[in-house]
């Protein structure tokens, strides 16, 4: 993944990153968290997506560290803003629940067997 200081418009690895340049961090504020992710290749799902997008960062980028402002497409913003709203909702009790229905059987039945050996080796 790519992605951009929103700030100095230096690269750095993850968009929720502290920017290693000029220490900004986009965590402090959800906007600013959104924007950066806005300037990254993560947004996109595929391989070819993320590679052509990586030259528009490049040219954000340039713009940023010359001292100019990048404009966001607003849609995408409000986009991104109700992405960040779903994660953040999301609960982990039913991925818990269903992780203990598919794995709980398989572990009963090791409990089961570990005590049968440990049975017939005490006999």
């Amino acid at each position: 993944m790519t992605a951009i200081c929103i700030k100095c418009g230096a690269k750095k690895s993850f968009p929720y990153n502290k920017c290693g340049e000029c220490a900004f961090d986009p965590q402090l504020a959800r906007e600013d968290l959104v924007k950066s992710v806005c300037l990254s290749s993560g947004r996109y799902g595929s391989q070819f997506e993320k590679e052509k997008y990586d030259d528009e960062l490049n040219s954000y980028s340039a713009q940023l560290r010359s001292g100019l402002s990048v404009e966001y497409d607003q849609e995408e913003i409000e986009r991104l803003d109700m992405q960040l709203t779903e994660v953040e909702e999301l609960d982990d009790k039913p991925i818990f629940k269903y992780l203990l229905r598919v794995f709980l059987p398989g572990i009963l039945l090791l409990l089961f067997l570990i005590g049968v050996l440990v049975v017939l080796k005490w006999r």
